[in-house]
């Protein structure tokens, strides 16, 4: 109402006032400020009040009127007019954002007849965006009208205000996160209307002076707070641009080998446990990382081997080969990548001799030690594998008796010199096996003296047979061979004596005698 009645009167004043009658240019008066590129063409804006709270941009138009001089060069200004009510006037400028460029510059003029123009003000130059300059005309001359030209520095193209605030919202736009027990807090430096877009985003608590928001959270996503100047209707709405983000929780399980570290969400630990890990999002966010840390103890398990003492003998143990007695820790690397202890523990099994073993055969005879078979007499030594793998020394000490009873053929018995005979059995062979002795013996009708010698005298013809035994170690083997003894046939048999004795020694009793032959014999001899 105060400006409708402000430009009434001032409607009045130009139509009835001898000043208004010698008015400068164009003198048609602004129901709102509006600006034009030509200055001829520009409404008359009833006071400098009239200006308040306008908010516009440069335009991209060529311009048409230009002034004596000016802060650098003219490139797109436009112009504003108004009627002095007082001998100064004060404009603030907020230049807000700019499409194009960077800032603007204004100035205050004075003019008869738009065309030719006279400084009332210093010229303020680059005017940057989110900058704010005051720009005071005077000396006015009340009634008088007088001229606002605004320029883009270097043709920019901004969006800027006179005596109007467009709200500056203050407030956190990254790290707000759900969920979260903290509401947000947003603030201007001037009272105004807030909203949120979406509305279903949160809940707004406006304090009294309409210059705090507090927002409780509810939704995550794209958000805008909104605030809009109350001291300037018209004023654009700003908006802040926010993203709700989330806490997000998660847990990763990890596995400690035992004596070392492992990393869980980028951090290192050397002991088991639930830790968690905070993290920061691309939203800003936490990202909350429980680390499940599990303990893997190292496992030593006892492994027992044999090993053989032959030169060159080796056994394996967890994968190492073993050439000596001992314990021997070999560490290896589970999957997981943790140690497992194998502790090879080694015995060394000492080859076995055993003494020499008497072994008494008859033969023909072989004797089995292991896989080898023997066949002669005599001291052997054989290496065979125990149950164990091992090797075991058998000694033997073998005999294998193989006697041969061996008889040279007998002379003939006669009356004169082969009364008697010798039966010769020396040519047997003796028991050639160590420690082994040769036993003879003789068996026939007519042996005269010893019977267990090589050699046996008969006197006597008949089948006469040797026994050679070779022994040793209670084992006896024999071998038996006979030979027949021949008499001459003219050798008298013994004579026969017969007759009635008489028990009573009658010595006149006689005997007959009687003796046979072949041939017979030829006498008697008593």
């Amino acid at each position: 109402m105060r400006i409708f009645s402000t430009l009434i009167a001032l409607i009045l004043v130009f139509l009835f006032s001898p000043a208004a009658v010698q008015s400068q240019c164009n003198q048609a008066p602004c129901l709102l400020p509006m600006p034009s590129v030509n200055a001829q063409d520009a409404c008359v804006n009833p006071s400098p009040s009239a200006l308040d709270c306008y908010f516009g941009a440069t335009t991209p138009d060529a311009p048409v009127s230009f002034p004596p001089s000016w802060c650098s060069a003219i490139h797109n200004n436009h112009w504003f007019a108004f009627v002095a009510d007082a001998t100064s006037a004060s404009f603030t400028f907020n230049v807000y954002g700019c499409a194009v460029g960077n800032g603007i510059q204004v100035a205050a003029f004075s003019t008869s007849d738009c065309v030719n123009f006279q400084f009332v003000s210093p010229c303020i130059g680059n005017i940057p965006s989110g900058g704010s300059a005051t720009l005071v005309a005077s000396p006015l001359t009340p009634g008088e009208t007088y001229y606002i030209c605004v320029d883009g520095s270097s043709g920019a193209e901004c969006d800027y205000s006179i005596n109007g605030i467009n709200p500056t919202i203050n407030g956190p736009t990254d790290g707000v996160c759900l969920p979260s027990l903290l509401p947000s807090v947003y603030t201007t430096t001037t009272p105004s209307s807030w909203t949120l877009n979406p509305p279903t985003a949160g809940t707004m608590n406006i304090n009294p002076a309409n210059t705090q928001a507090t927002i409780q959270w509810l939704e995550t996503g794209p958000v805008q707070v909104c605030a809009q100047g109350l001291n300037c209707p018209n004023s654009p709405e700003v908006c802040l641009d926010i993203n709700i983000g989330e806490v997000v929780m998660s847990e990763e399980e990890v596995f400690l080998c035992q004596g070392k570290t492992t990393e869980c969400a980028g951090r290192t630990f050397s002991a088991p446990g639930n830790f968690p890990v905070i993290l920061k999002a691309d939203t800003g966010c936490d990202s909350i990382v429980t680390c499940k840390v599990k303990l893997i103890p190292t496992v030593t398990v006892t492994e027992f081997y044999e090993l053989c003492a032959r030169p060159g003998e080796s056994v394996s143990c967890a994968g190492q080969d073993f050439y000596a007695a001992g314990v021997f820790p070999v560490t290896l690397t589970t999957d997981l990548g943790c140690d497992s202890i194998v502790r090879c523990s080694i015995k060394v099994i000492p080859a076995y001799i055993s003494p020499f073993t008497l072994v008494n055969l008859c033969g023909p005879a072989e004797y089995q030690i292991c896989n080898n078979t023997l066949n002669e007499s005599g001291l052997h030594s054989e290496t065979c594998l125990n149950y164990q793998g091992c090797d075991s020394i058998v000694n033997v000490n073998l005999a294998i008796m193989e006697p041969q009873a061996l008889i040279a053929a007998p002379s003939i018995l006669d009356c004169d010199s082969n009364a008697i005979v010798t039966l010769n059995g020396a040519g047997s062979p003796p028991n050639p096996v160590s420690g082994g002795i040769t036993l003879y013996n003789w068996s026939g009708p007519g042996i005269v003296g010893p019977f267990n010698l090589p050699t046996a005298q008969v006197n006597q013809p008949g089948q006469y047979c040797l026994i050679v035994t070779h022994a040793r170690g209670g084992v006896y083997c024999a071998d038996t061979t006979c030979v027949t003894v021949l008499a001459n046939s003219a050798i008298p048999q013994l004579p026969v004596i017969s007759g009635n004795p008489n028990p009573c020694g009658d010595s006149t009793v006689l005997y007959t005698v009687t003796a046979t032959g072949n041939p017979p014999p030829t006498s008697f001899n008593w």
